[in-house]
């Protein structure tokens, strides 16, 4: 029964997402959705984050398609993407658990503990996403964090932008190296048929010339002169190719692995940790876990930035890079998106107390008046700051974690 559901989420992937896109976007209209007494609604949208979640790493577990074989050329098996199936416990996954149920366990918390009393349960909730994720650091090799530890970090920046060229997909027929007049940009090519310099075509050449004065009839003076340049060039004929070797360190581990990158991330995991730690402490009026969690934000995005700034200069330095290499540096286009994705996580401080209250609340509530008189825009931003006043109640909502 479950295999039978799970083939066919892996064979309806796109329509149920679509389905699960429409579900949980009702549930935000859904009436008493953040009212004090009322969990239904909350358990009804967590529900379906659960169910989302679940077939989302039934798609992303699915066994890698059987090989393909080329139509062109000689019949060798391509194989198929290879997918890392970890037999262990998936942390990934319960990370993203985690996040679906903290709303849920906060609203839960705050109805039969109180306001006040509603942190413990909170501090519990980002106490394991934290080790989950520090667990996910260490797995992946101190990769940069993916989406918070859900997605893998399986990318690599030397060869992220390579694959996607269609430029290099296919190999070059020496029709179109003799159009082209350049040598050969894939390792796969021996140079000595396609020479890149000068040298290497004046000693084609001489091979064309002497296969074609190759016999009995030449005189002995050019046999004499032109049997040693043509066996030289018949050696240079049969050897092979051997691309440069890359450092070991390089493909194994991130080019930005250092101390510093690996501080960076444990502060910014640990980050949502704290900020609710101080805010049990000292209450949600106190300006010291707004400056505690702004300060352990920059401290650590500077960590993990010159971290990677530095690797992009000792790559640069150690060896030369390719095209690829020089426009994304030691990152991958997806840890560049990542990093991005951070800093604008950056602008729910706006969000947070006490600096909603002193400073966000006041021109919230101009806009609305402003726009009330107006039929159907007055309606909307009323539903609108209305919505955002009930999510700006709840620590989940604004803590970014």
């Amino acid at each position: 029964m479950m295999e039978a559901y799970k083939e066919w989420v892996r064979h309806n992937r796109q329509w149920i997402s679509s389905i699960e896109s429409l579900a949980s976007t009702a549930t935000w209209f859904l009436p008493d959705r953040f009212a004090n007494y009322e969990l239904a609604s909350e358990a009804v949208s967590t529900l379906l984050g659960l169910v989302t979640v679940m077939n989302q790493h039934i798609v992303e577990t699915a066994p890698p398609a059987p090989p393909r074989y080329r139509r062109d050329g000689p019949q060798q098996p391509v194989p198929a993407p290879q997918r890392d199936q970890d037999q262990g416990f998936p942390y990934g996954l319960g990370v993203s658990v985690m996040k679906e149920i903290e709303v849920l366990t906060e609203m839960a918390a705050e109805t039969f503990l109180g306001k006040d009393q509603k942190w413990a349960p909170v501090a519990s909730v980002e106490a394991i996403k934290a080790v989950l994720r520090l667990i996910i650091l260490k797995k992946s090799g101190y990769k940069l964090l993916l989406d918070g530890g859900e997605t893998k970090n399986t990318e690599d920046a030397s060869q992220g932008s390579e694959q996607n060229s269609p430029e290099d997909s296919r190999r070059p027929s020496p029709h179109e190296r003799e159009h082209q007049g350049s040598g050969p940009s894939r390792p796969d090519i021996d140079p000595a048929l396609y020479p890149r310099d000068l040298e290497g075509r004046a000693m084609q050449a001489m091979q064309k010339f002497g296969a074609h004065n190759f016999g009995p009839n030449r005189p002995s003076w050019a046999r004499q002169r032109l049997d040693p340049p043509i066996q030289e060039v018949r050696a240079v004929e049969q050897r092979t190719y051997i691309p440069r070797p890359i450092r070991a360190e390089l493909k194994l581990e991130p080019p930005y692995k250092c101390s510093s990158f690996v501080a960076g991330e444990v502060l910014l995991i640990s980050r949502p940790l704290v900020y609710v730690l101080l805010v049990w402490r000292y209450g949600l009026k106190s300006w010291r876990p707004w400056l505690s969690s702004l300060s352990v934000d920059l401290i650590g995005m500077y960590l993990v930035s010159s971290a990677t700034t530095e690797a992009d200069r000792r790559l640069a330095s150690e060896r030369p890079p390719s095209v690829a290499q020089a426009s994304l540096g030691s990152l991958s286009a997806r840890e560049r998106q990542e990093l991005r994705r951070r800093q604008l996580l950056w602008a729910l401080y706006v969000m947070r107390n006490p600096f909603f209250d002193s400073y966000t609340r006041r021109p919230l509530e101009k806009v609305e008046s402003l726009l009330s008189p107006v039929p159907l825009f007055g309606t909307l931003a009323g539903k609108a700051v209305e919505l955002l006043y009930a999510v700006q109640g709840f620590y989940s909502y604004t803590a970014a974690s």
